[in-house]
Parts: structure tokens; C-alpha cells; sequence
């Protein structure tokens, strides 16, 4: 745990350090929807309630979410690859905790990490790793930290289509193994599908200054309790999320999103604390962004 703890202290020391975008050392001869077209802003502030419904006790949960990310550095030739360094700061806030007795408010604070390795035969490499902190605020300590890590292999089929495949491996999360596999197939600029475990999605730009979307999203975040009062080790929360959502684009610099949604399969599981079901729930989330 030492070991890993000081791996994690010297990649957030290392991301400090800037340089310039560029093109990957390797550039396959097809462009690839997943590496070349981007689909996501280049920051985001987001605000988030999911609605009161009831815990398997009968009491009610209701909860409040803060997400914010943000592009960092872009470096090129790291290792004959392209490392990419965003910053992501979440926050889980309890309005009701369904007498669950659980945290004041849940954070993660750490830096998501993407150095993608590219190869002329349209195949590429990309290893996400995100250290940071996982915690109950309140208990934030070098306990709390954690690196999950990801390891995905893309093949471009062609100009519009992209396959995807690998894992995500979380050590100290309550799911330590997650698929990441799937397509993504953008025929046209107005038209993006992302057919993918754990997040699908499908946007489409309906009018130049208006886009729509659709997300599933499979769920299950971890967050480390060092302390707590009742002896438990963690919390993780797991949910699916369906929702849609409407993007309006103020300018180029500048939009706004609104999205509506259900939470399903919904669970809390506290490790020894026992694992509470809580019934489904609706989900609202507004938040502006900057350009992709």
C-alpha cells in the first residue's frame, strides 16, 4: 500500500507541468472517431439532484451533485505516446440519507490521465490512470487514495467507425474489474454514437446552435470511510442511469446543458455495513461548458 501510495504521489506531482498540443508520434492513415473527433468540452461545471425516494427502510434519500473537469496539459512524445491531463473534482452531497447515517459529503479529487500510443495500422493503445483522492471528506487522508486505471485497445475500421475493448481496474473499489468495450460510429459531424460499457451515448446536433443527447450509463463509484464512526471501511454507490438532454450553444466559447433522467438498480454498499437497496429515482442536472 506504501508503494502505491507514493506511485500516486509522484504522478500528481508530475502533472503540474505543461506543453502543447500535438498530434500523436504515431498517426494511423484513418481518422479515428474516438482519438481524432473529439465529443466532449473542454471543461465542464455541472450541478446535479437526484430526487427523494425511498431506502429499503422505508426513510427517504435525496442527493446533491457537484462535477467539475477540465482539460490541463497535452504533452507529446511521452514514451513514444501522447499523455493527455484533465483535472476532475466531484462531489456527493446527502439532503436526506435515509437515516443511513451517511457522510456530510463524498469527494473525489484527482487528475485523469490519458497517454494513448498509436500505430500506423489504425490500431492504438490507450492507458487512463486517475490518482486522487476517493474519500469522505470529512476522513480525508492518504487513506483515501486510490489509482484506478484502465487499459483499452482501439481499432479504426474505418473513417467513421471505431471498435473498442479492455478493462478498468479500480484496486479498493467495490468493483475492482469493469468491461470497457463497445463501437463508436459517427457517419456525419451531426451524428455521434457511442455504443459502449460502462457509458453509451447518442448526440445529435439538430439545429447549429442546438444539440440533443441520449446516455445510458452504468455506475459505481467508491469512496474510502478511514475512521468512520460505525466501523465502516467505505460506501459505494451503484446505480444505471438513462437520461436525455438538451445543449444550447451560446457561442463558440460557451454552452449550456440541461438533462433529465432515472436512476435504476440503485444500491448502497457499505462493505461490512451491510448493502441497502433504494428504489428508483429521478435525476436533473443543468451545467454550462466551453468548446470542444
Amino acid at each position: 500500500m506504501n508503494i502505491l501510495r507514493m506511485a500516486i504521489l509522484l504522478s500528481l506531482a508530475g502533472s503540474v507541468f505543461a506543453g502543447s498540443p500535438s498530434d500523436s508520434w504515431y498517426r494511423g492513415a484513418t481518422r479515428c472517431p474516438v482519438l481524432d473527433l473529439r465529443s466532449d468540452p473542454v471543461y465542464t461545471l455541472d450541478l446535479g439532484f437526484v430526487l427523494p425516494s425511498d431506502a429499503e427502510n422505508g426513510n427517504s434519500l435525496s442527493l446533491m451533485e457537484w462535477d467539475v473537469q477540465t482539460d490541463l496539459f497535452y504533452f507529446r512524445e511521452v514514451l513514444l505516446g501522447d499523455l493527455d491531463i484533465r483535472m476532475q473534482f466531484q462531489s456527493v452531497i446527502p439532503l436526506d440519507d435515509a437515516e443511513l447515517n451517511l457522510p456530510g459529503q463524498l469527494l473525489v479529487v484527482a487528475f485523469d490521465n490519458r497517454w494513448t500510443w498509436r500505430y500506423v495500422n489504425d490500431m492504438a493503445f490507450q492507458w487512463r490512470f486517475e490518482p486522487g483522492f476517493y474519500s469522505d471528506l470529512d476522513a480525508l487522508s492518504l487513506e483515501s487514495l486510490a489509482m484506478p486505471m484502465t487499459f483499452t485497445g482501439i481499432k479504426t475500421i474505418n473513417s467513421s467507425l471505431s471498435a473498442l475493448a479492455g478493462l478498468a481496474l479500480r484496486i479498493g473499489f467495490e468493483r475492482e474489474v469493469m468491461p470497457v468495450a463497445g463501437v463508436v460510429w459517427q457517419p456525419s459531424p451531426i451524428f455521434r454514437l457511442e455504443a459502449l460499457l460502462p457509458e453509451s451515448r447518442l448526440v445529435y446536433h439538430m439545429l447549429p446552435e442546438w444539440v440533443m443527447h441520449a446516455r445510458w450509463v452504468w455506475e459505481s463509484m467508491t469512496y474510502q470511510m478511514p475512521g468512520d464512526r460505525d466501523d465502516r471501511e467505505r460506501v459505494t454507490f451503484e446505480s444505471i442511469l438513462m437520461a436525455i438532454g438538451l445543449t444550447r450553444e451560446i457561442n463558440p466559447e460557451f454552452r449550456v446543458t440541461g438533462e433529465f433522467g432515472l436512476l435504476n438498480g440503485r444500491e448502497i454498499d457499505f462493505g461490512r455495513g451491510g448493502s441497502p437497496d433504494v428504489d428508483p429515482a429521478a435525476y436533473l442536472r443543468v451545467g454550462i461548458g466551453g468548446s470542444f
